[in-house]
Formats: C-alpha cells, structure tokens, sequence
C-alpha cells in the first residue's frame, strides 16, 4: 500500500506533459467528468451510493457519531457525501 500511495504522490518526471487540466477545461470532457462525479450509480470518477452509504454507517458505528457530531470530509470530489 505504501508503494503505491507514494507513487501516485511522486512528482512527474522532469519534461513529462501534465493533461489533467484538461479534465475541467475541455469543455466536452468536463461536462462527462461533471456526470460521472454526480452519478450515484457509477464509480467512475466518484464511489456509488452504496459505497457511501456503507461508509457512513461505518463512520457513525465505529466513532458512535449521532445528530449532534460533526464530521469533515477532506476528500476530493463534489461534497455531497455523509450528512449525519
């Protein structure tokens, strides 16, 4: 796991091109990108529902969380996901 998180944080190699600007500047494929992300049905560019309601039972069970807590989600991605 540890190789892994490290490679997907290493920095690109001197000269490599950088596309993922792209994803939100192209005008097509950030309309796609938009879609994948707020499909609740596809794990495409976000986790499904399913996934995030999984994750939020284990939150609440795991930390004993109820109406009062407050949970910070620092995650990437549009934001919607536990509301406790």
């Amino acid at each position: 796991m540890y190789k892994n998180l490290s490679k997907a944080a290493a920095k690109p190699a001197v000269w490599s091109k950088y596309t993922a600007d792209v994803l939100w500047t192209d005008t097509h494929i950030a309309k796609q990108m938009l879609n994948f992300h707020l499909n609740p049905d596809l794990s495409l560019a976000s986790r499904t529902q399913q996934f995030i309601d999984a994750s939020a039972q284990w939150l609440i069970t795991e930390f004993n969380l109820n109406a009062q807590s407050r949970v910070i989600d620092f995650g990437c991605g549009p934001g919607y996901i536990l509301s406790v």
